[in-house]
């Protein structure tokens, strides 16, 4: 379904494209690069990996670890203990007992094996072995052995469903929370990083955009420079040019140093130990100028479905929901069943006051309550983020569609204009188109940028897959209007 929803976003079938980057700009220096948006989803992905995705993989490890510890109540252990009695003992004579005594001294051990059942049941079978010394009617010591077998069976609620079977449940949820841990803050990593990819195209073309508008107003200069001097044009109009191109200039260098700022915050974004050290990154993408074309509502099905970040508070809701029975068995009354070869008997243990017994209780409900509202609140979010990123791609998507024949028929106007510049009157008019011109692209120029953040905004909040972050629509198809 991922890849149905995928295809209508960006308006062409989804394809796995992350195997762009050419391995042979790995390992050298640092040097200009050209990416495309589908090269820095993978270096993205591959960074998210080693960096931004670490703690969470480190959790991951860690629940794993939890898992095998509860898992460890169930083993086999073993016990054991040896000692040395002394006591008195009567001093047979001719066949009877005196009532005279002497020392004597036994040794002693026994040795048991112990396992916990996933029902409840506990066994422990052993040996007790004992040595008595020789005694004064030169008897030889003794040594016998006796083997044991203990059975401990709960008659209480806890038969069947020990609270080591509940921790281990609770161990296991653990482990299904940090696995979606780890995909959210690697889509976290791509999202921002393809985010910012945008803002550097668009601060690219703003750049271009304002070395063009420079080298025009230079061209218009030198036009002012000989009308001037011919008497077609007053003085004052030199010096307006004049005034033209330091500003122009003086914009190109403010886009110059925004977009050194942008290439150096992504080349670290994309910076991972097996890759290239970037600077200098220019990026080979068109902005978009089509956007969503799925419905509203099919994206916020398929968002709560997918996220990786609602998979993990529903696994919260249910590791909650563990503890909250955990709670019932952390100061409870039990009966145990006690099964011996020798003997049969039955233990049991109470607390007198129930405050601990309600501290769990009510400590884990809340915990429940605290976690089903969060889910609740991230699915109110997750509806809100969807619908709004979809209405900013649908009122962008329609700008461009306006701005772009405006700015075709524009540059035509501008370029007939520059190939017969004619006298002052056809320069002060030229002058004037060409900063209508600039406004006019540079407007669009932005309105492409909110629209390719629209498309990625989208990506991420709907729940598509990290490689459809870098796809584009390559299509001139426009959405249907809203209804």
């Amino acid at each position: 379904m991922s890849e149905m929803i995928a295809d209508k976003i960006w308006g062409i079938p989804h394809r796995a494209t992350w195997a762009f980057v050419a391995p042979c700009l790995i390992g050298f220096p640092a040097v200009s690069q050209t990416l495309t948006m589908a090269g820095i989803g993978q270096m993205a992905a591959t960074a998210a990996i080693e960096r931004a995705a670490a703690p969470a993989r480190l959790a991951h490890r860690r629940a794993e670890a939890g898992v095998m510890i509860a898992e460890g109540a169930f083993e086999w252990t073993t016990s054991g203990n040896v000692g040395v009695r002394t006591g008195p003992e009567y001093i047979a004579s001719g066949g009877f007992l005196t009532t005279a005594t002497r020392d004597r001294t036994s040794t002693g051990g026994a040795v048991y094996a112990e396992r916990l059942f996933s029902n409840g049941i506990r066994i422990q079978p052993g040996v007790i072995a004992s040595r008595t010394d020789a005694s004064t009617t030169r008897l030889l010591g003794q040594v016998s052995t006796q083997p044991v077998l203990q059975v401990d069976i709960p008659i209480d609620r806890t038969l069947g469903n020990p609270i080591e079977k509940l921790r281990l449940e609770h161990a296991r949820a653990e482990v299904g929370l940090t696995d979606h841990e780890v995909q959210v803050a690697q889509r976290a990593h791509v999202h921002q990083s393809i985010r910012l990819a945008w803002a550097l195209l668009a601060a690219q073309k703003r750049e271009e955009l304002a070395e063009d508008s420079l080298e025009e107003v230079r061209r218009s200069h030198g036009r002012a420079s000989a009308l001037v001097q011919r008497g077609e044009l007053p003085p004052a109009a030199l010096v307006q040019a004049d005034a033209r191109r330091s500003i122009r200039s003086s914009e190109r260098d403010r886009l110059r140093a925004v977009v050194r700022r942008l290439q150096s915050e992504l080349a670290f974004l994309l910076q991972s130990s097996s890759g290239q050290a970037l600077k200098s990154i220019r990026i080979a993408d068109p902005l978009p100028t089509v956007g969503n074309k799925a419905g509203a509502d099919e994206l916020v099905q398929h968002a709560i479905e997918q996220r990786p970040d609602l998979k993990r508070l529903r696994e919260e809701v249910e590791a909650a929901r563990i503890r909250v029975r955990m709670a019932e068995y952390q100061a409870p009354s039990r009966v145990n069943l006690q099964l011996r070869n020798d003997a049969v008997g039955i233990s049991w243990s109470a607390p007198l006051g129930s405050l601990r017994q309600q501290g769990y209780r009510d400590q884990a409900a809340a915990e429940l309550e605290l976690a089903e509202h969060r889910l609740a609140e991230l699915t109110r979010r997750v509806e809100h983020d969807v619908r709004e990123a979809v209405e900013r791609a649908l009122a962008a998507e329609r700008l461009v569609a306006q701005l772009l024949p405006a700015k075709l028929e524009l540059g035509k106007l501008k370029e007939s204009l520059s190939a017969n510049p004619g006298g002052g009157a056809n320069a002060s008019l030229l002058s004037e188109i060409g900063e209508q011109y600039g406004q006019l692209a540079s407007e669009l120029i932005d309105n492409q940028h909110d629209l390719a953040v629209a498309i990625a905004d989208l990506t991420l909040y709907s729940g598509q897959a990290n490689g459809a972050f870098s796809s584009r629509p390559a299509t001139s198809q426009s959405l249907p209007n809203r209804p």
